[in-house]
């Protein structure tokens, strides 16, 4: 509730600006300014990410995975990519998904980073919106399918498209796909090639 009352302030003002700023700069000039603006966020955010990982890796050899210290590092890490997520959440809310043609390639990915690593409730609400920057071409399908295929095992412990396989016992294998039989199509439908062979479903 507390995320969602600070996103909708926050989008509020994005907005509040946004119509200030029509009436003092041309529209070209006005998504260079915005372009500029949400790239270095983004930028900052992954700036951000990049030490905390730093942080916890040596606060876990220094003090034990199990320590204090290495507990409130990832209560840290926790807490800022929250607050990447809010920020993320409303860009989307105020221009929609920008694209690698309006911020770049480096940024598009550091925001499609954000959105994979989101939590499953904040994830969900992603899936219709990637699938449209797919259709516009913001979006590679391949990182649509990994992200929905991600959401769908934490939901339901079975994936959409096979993008995922994972180890067990030292052996490679694929988790259950929802329709085995149907997957091929699922996978042409978004531009992605047909799976090697049958999937195996375990």
């Amino acid at each position: 509730m507390l995320q969602h009352s600070i996103m909708k302030a926050f989008s509020v003002i994005l907005l509040s600006f946004l119509c200030i700023a029509v009436k003092c700069f041309g529209q070209d000039d006005l998504q260079n300014r915005f372009a500029a603006a949400i790239k270095s966020d983004l930028f900052e955010i992954a700036a951000l990410q990049k030490s905390d990982t730093k942080n916890l890796y040596i606060v876990t050899i220094e003090c034990g995975n199990n320590s204090r210290d290495a507990a409130l590092a990832r209560r840290y890490n926790h807490r800022h990519d929250s607050i990447a997520g809010l920020k993320v959440e409303s860009i989307i809310h105020v221009y929609g998904y920008p694209g690698p043609k309006v911020i770049g390639a480096e940024a598009n990915r550091i925001l499609f980073n954000i959105i994979y690593n989101m939590d499953l409730q904040m994830a969900k609400k992603y899936v219709g919106i990637l699938w449209q920057a797919v259709k516009d071409g913001n979006v590679s399908p391949g990182d649509y399918a990994a992200f929905a295929d991600k959401v769908s095992m934490q939901e339901s412990n079975r994936q959409i498209y096979g993008t995922i396989v994972q180890t067990k016992g030292g052996t490679l294998y694929m988790p259950p796909i929802i329709n085995p039989g149907g997957v091929d199509s699922l996978r042409r439908l978004i531009g992605l090639p047909p799976l090697q062979g049958n999937p195996q479903v375990k």
